[in-house]
């Protein structure tokens, strides 16, 4: 076998404690490597992936002229994962292989995807081959390129047996097409309700703008500027386009009595790392950054996340999100500030869908995005005033998803004007709200809410549309017999489903 428990505890040597998933997940992943099998470990991003994997090759032993390769799909993953190693196995223990940086003869040889063809060229010409591959993010791996270089990585073991583990935030998928097909299976699966109540990651709150407060929609500092101080939750990080913005705003909060600053390219480590334990010692309350906090940047204390730039992918939304969610003493919840309801426009129109892509449910989505220059002059898109009862409405539905109703597909179309068509088709389905059993104030609510001119927004109109198409085929086998004058049996056979639908009801004067 490629892969053995070294002699002894196999603790980690630097005393890093494991959480519980991961120390209920190692044995299963072990005694899985023992069959030689090649098993996936599926655990929420931000959940410690990267300590999991330190522990597993901390209890490896391997056989002469071989190593532990471990794999990441991009570059500013490396530094990361090649530290939270040095501390679990050994600082000379470990070395990176990717771009200019090529050490490829210790024990441990961190590297990206991209990389492996010229590690596994390098490593033939030595003479060395892989005991134990440990690939991180391992939904990438059915990549035609990256199965050829782990193919051509295991062919190095001339015949000998290479132990493989997988670890993702992405499960199985159900169909041949989505599935990982360098793997066996999932052996442990650690998802976000777990991680909150391990303590883990902390419950989230989305604060959108409501368009209440007088500001036009094009003046997004101004926008941010009053949701930050009406939310009043610090520290808390703000994104910036450019190095002009991120200066920018960062003046313009202090002038509003929001201590804040900048980091960007054109100041010096120092300064940066300076500014930073000023925003944790709270000198500062915000700090605005420009593309320099990525993936990796660990500050759990945070509290707040002004979302002032703009994503266009649902994973890397989340990823920005799940800075906020690292546990901390003293911290109960992290608050992400969304002026440009980017929670709609990718498709998670409800609080809990953060979740979902957390744990990688729903369609995978392309990753990669044109990355910001720290220059030009980009232009600030406009806010998305998103009103108290739309939110409400798109909670409503999600509760019921699960028995049965559709809920419309997401898209920036939602914020469109609704069209009389569609008004008119909500009002002549309103009807069904009689088979509402629902808490009766939310009943009068939506009553009022389609009967008066205040349906604007398309997505609004569908959530409804939706919502009363549901109540119509659940209330089908009810009315049947109500036709046939069964009305005991009528009442009878109509059951409302055991949901938990929000309490908070919003009040249609704000939208006036």
């Amino acid at each position: 076998m490629g892969w053995t428990v070294a002699d002894g505890s196999g603790s980690d040597p630097q005393g890093i404690p494991l959480r519980r998933w991961q120390a209920d997940a190692l044995p299963l992943v072990v005694a899985a490597l023992r069959a030689k099998k090649r098993p996936v470990v599926s655990a929420f991003m931000g959940a410690g992936k990267s300590v999991f994997m330190g522990a597993l090759i901390a209890q490896s032993k391997e056989q002469p002229n071989r190593g532990v390769v471990v794999l990441a799909p991009r570059a500013n993953l490396i530094v990361q994962l090649a530290g939270t190693l040095r501390r679990m196995v050994g600082e000379d223990a470990v070395g990176c292989w990717y771009e200019a940086e090529k050490e490829g003869g210790r024990r441990v040889t961190v590297s990206t995807y991209q990389s492996l063809p010229t590690l596994c060229a390098a490593w033939q010409a030595s003479g060395r081959s892989p005991s134990l591959v440990v690939c991180d993010e391992v939904h990438g791996t059915e990549a035609k390129g990256v199965q050829q270089a782990i193919t051509r990585l295991d062919a190095l073991a001339g015949g000998r047996w290479v132990s493989r583990v997988g670890l993702t935030a992405t499960p199985f998928r159900s169909s041949k097409r989505e599935s990982l097909t360098l793997w066996d299976e999932a052996v442990y699966t650690y998802t976000w309700r777990e991680g909150i109540a391990d303590g883990v990651i902390v419950p989230w709150r989305i604060v959108r703008w409501d368009g209440t407060d007088g500001a036009d929609a094009e003046d997004v500092d101004q926008i941010c500027t009053d949701m930050l101080i009406r939310a009043d939750v610090w520290p808390t990080l703000a994104s910036a386009n450019t190095i002009g913005g991120a200066e920018s705003f960062a003046a313009m909060l202090t002038g509003s009595n929001i201590p804040a600053a900048a980091v960007h390219s054109e100041l010096t480590p120092r300064q940066v790392k300076s500014r930073i334990e000023a925003l944790k010692a709270g000198q500062l309350k915000v700090l605005v950054h420009v593309s320099m906090l990525a993936e990796g940047a660990d500050f759990p204390w945070l509290k707040g996340l002004m979302l002032r730039r703009r994503v266009s992918a649902r994973v890397r939304f989340v990823q920005e999100v799940g800075r906020v969610l690292r546990s901390y003493p003293g911290k109960t919840e992290g608050v992400v500030f969304d002026p440009f309801d980017l929670m709609g426009e990718l498709g998670m129109t409800h609080d809990e869908a953060i979740g979902e892509v957390l744990d990688g449910e729903g369609e995978v989505q392309d990753e990669r995005e044109a990355d910001f220059r720290e220059r030009g002059t980009a232009a600030s898109p406009m806010a998305v005033a998103v009103m108290p009862i739309s939110g409400w409405l798109a909670d409503v539905c999600m509760a019921l998803e699960p028995h049965g109703l559709k809920a419309p597909r997401p898209g920036r179309w939602r914020r469109d004007a609704a069209t009389p068509a569609q008004v008119k088709a909500a009002r002549g389905m309103a009807g069904y709200l009689k088979w509402w059993r629902g808490d009766e104030r939310a009943k009068a609510l939506l009553t009022e809410w389609t009967a008066s001119n205040r349906i604007t927004r398309k997505g609004d109109a569908a959530d409804l549309i939706a919502l009363f198409r549901w109540l119509a085929d659940r209330s089908a086998p009810a009315r049947a017999l109500m036709k046939g004058g069964a009305f005991v049996r009528a009442r009878e056979e109509y059951r409302w489903p055991d949901v938990v639908l929000p309490e908070e009801l919003p009040s249609l004067d704000r939208e006036r």
